[in-house]
């Protein structure tokens, strides 16, 4: 929040923020509107057209390092340059870096004369007090699939920055080969920062653990059941919000409150809920399997009932005061309460659908294990590659070579099981 605040008051004045449309999320998790109109901003815009309507004199766009919206920021360059706006500052800032590939394609387009480029590290993102994260949903296809380990780098570089606020990692553990890879990273830029960067600070992390993405890719492929997997599932949780469509009864409730008030209300057919840890609610519930949350969300009705009942038995001025207390919380459970039950009944017509009972069964059978066929009954002795054919570290691979196995070296902080099945061999 702090290095955006300097990005802003380097241009004096009223000024445009132009935001990339993938970063407008993320960034109101940093930095409030608020917070950005004290420092000059009085235009919001998203970088979706290569055209832009703006009366001020200054500029800054914010995005990430992506060739493709190179063309929109030259496109917008260009087009007020037509209109005679060469007097207009334009700073593009890049996060979490910049690369020689976009300022390149600035180049080519022939306006990198008329801007300044800079970076603006947006790496980690606080979604909730205990989660952080780098929102870069493209990372595992650019490293295992496009072959393009950059993002592993920034993967480093955010956390040894975390590591110059809470002190150096004392213990790092990780799995697998991009993990070892991000270790790598993360040693040369400390040696690079060197120890003054750090400074004495006592660490408040004990410990590193580093996971590799291809450690356990089935993960990913299965249906969450928990309430809010299952959200995230039909709905997708974005920004720690989730957008669903408005109940007629909503829409209706709300036009009898316009009318009664003589205004004239336009509602959206959809909404947006906060999912984090603000909702008491939620924070209970969260983790709770689907099977269960229909009678806690029961009981927890059963308790605000009660409490609005207690209103008959308050007599004193003192009853009346514990009794409004009391009504205050259970008043905002009930409004809470009222939109996790309208979640969790959409929930239910889809976990109730045989479409959905039969996804479940095809997953189950996915993680059995595979069964081994009959071994045939033969005279002959193996031979000495065939007894070396066998499953190691329960990983699904088999190779007549140990090194074959894919967590071989894939485990930074201790033996593979690898080695240690192999020398189990050798002992025989």
């Amino acid at each position: 929040m702090k290095e955006l605040c300097q990005i802003l008051d380097t241009y004096s004045g009223n000024k445009a923020l132009v935001i990339d449309p993938a970063l407008s999320g993320p960034l109101g998790l940093v930095a409030s509107v608020k917070l950005m109109r004290q420092h000059g901003v009085t235009e919001f815009m998203l970088l979706n057209s290569t055209t832009l309507q703006t009366t001020c004199s200054k500029v800054v766009y914010i995005t990430r390092a992506n060739p493709e919206l190179m063309p929109f920021i030259a496109g917008q360059i260009q087009s007020r340059l037509a209109r005679g706006g060469a007097s207009t500052e334009y700073g593009v800032f890049f996060t979490p870096r910049r690369t020689l590939l976009c300022e390149k394609a600035l180049s080519d387009l022939g306006v990198s004369d008329y801007l300044t480029t800079g970076e603006f590290q947006l790496d980690l993102i606080p979604f909730e007090h205990d989660t952080l994260s780098l929102e870069m949903p493209q990372a595992f296809r650019e490293c295992f699939v496009d072959g393009d380990p950059s993002a592993l780098y920034d993967v480093a570089r955010s956390l040894v920055r975390l590591q110059s606020i809470f002190g150096v990692f004392p213990i790092v553990k990780g799995k697998g080969n991009a993990a070892h890879r991000v270790f790598q990273l993360m040693h040369r830029l400390k040696g690079e920062l060197g120890d003054k960067f750090f400074g004495h600070t006592v660490p408040e992390v004990e410990q590193l653990v580093l996971i590799d993405r291809t450690a356990d890719l089935v993960t990913p492929c299965l249906t969450q059941y928990t309430y809010e997997g299952l959200i995230d599932e039909l709905f997708r949780i974005k920004n720690g919000t989730v957008e669903v469509e408005r109940d007629a009864a909503e829409k209706e409730a709300a036009a009898k409150e316009a009318a009664a008030a003589g205004k004239a209300v336009t509602l959206s057919d959809k909404k947006k809920l906060p999912l984090n840890s603000s909702d008491t609610l939620f924070a209970e519930i969260r983790d709770l399997s689907f099977r269960g949350l229909g009678s806690l969300l029961h009981k927890k009705a059963e308790y605000i009932k009660e409490t609005y009942a207690e209103r008959h038995a308050a007599q004193s001025v003192h009853e009346m005061h514990q009794f409004l207390a009391k009504f205050k919380v259970a008043h905002q459970e009930h409004s809470l309460l009222q939109a996790h039950i309208g979640l969790a009944e959409r929930i239910s017509r889809v976990t109730k659908t045989k479409k959905f009972d039969r996804q479940l069964d095809a997953e189950r059978l996915m993680l059995r294990p595979v069964t081994s066929q009959p071994r045939r009954t033969s005279s002959r002795r193996p031979s000495a590659s065939a007894s070396r054919s066998r499953r190691c570290c329960g990983c699904s691979r088999y190779s007549a070579r140990p090194s074959a196995c894919p967590s071989e070296r894939s485990t930074f902080s201790a033996a593979s099981c690898c080695r240690r099945t192999a020398t189990r061999t050798r002992r025989h």
